[in-house]
């Protein structure tokens, strides 16, 4: 069992796991995309130099520390709807492109709240001229959830969810 020494100790090799997050992070999206063709070096050496680049930026790694837990568990929920769906639903063929539309709006609401989140995290770590003197509150309008429970960011997240899938609705086949 993991006591509290033992997860204090780990806290010296957080730029250890930072980087090593972020270089397979980078490689598997370059060679996902095949931006490259077929080529596995350009994607090893190019997430490495970014790898490198995030490791001297003490803001960048600070975020991704804290952000990286939050990615895994929004891709684990991704992997394991599609595994769901495939359970209930069967195969994608069969039924058309339903669970890849639901995947892929999911996928679009991850990745609009690691950005969020991810300015709010940065926010932090950086000053603004005029922040020392102004306010002690400025810790509260950088906190991801009070950005993201706003009522004007929930609107504006209202008004993109019912676009989506108006667009999805006009868009589908109907047989």
């Amino acid at each position: 069992m993991a006591t509290f020494l033992d997860v204090t100790g780990l806290e010296q090799f957080t730029s250890i796991f930072v980087f090593l997050f972020t270089w397979i992070i980078l490689f598997g999206v370059l060679t996902a995309s095949k931006l490259f063709g077929g080529n596995k070096a350009l994607p090893i050496f190019l997430g490495l130099i970014l790898s490198i680049f995030v490791l001297l930026s003490p803001a960048v790694t600070s975020m991704i520390r804290n952000l990286a837990p939050w990615i895994s568990v929004g891709f684990l929920f991704i992997v394991l709807v599609g595994v769901i769906s495939k359970l209930m639903v069967g195969d994608v063929a069969e039924v058309g492109t339903a669970t890849i539309e639901i995947r892929g709006v999911l996928l679009v609401f991850l990745i609009l709240i690691i950005f969020v989140a991810s300015v709010a995290q940065f926010r932090k770590n950086i000053t603004i001229p005029g922040d020392e003197g102004t306010s002690d509150d400025i810790s509260e309008f950088t906190e991801p959830t009070t950005v993201i429970f706003h009522p004007k960011v929930m609107g504006i997240i209202l008004v993109m969810a019912i676009a989506v899938f108006t667009i999805a609705l006009l868009t589908a086949r109907f047989s």
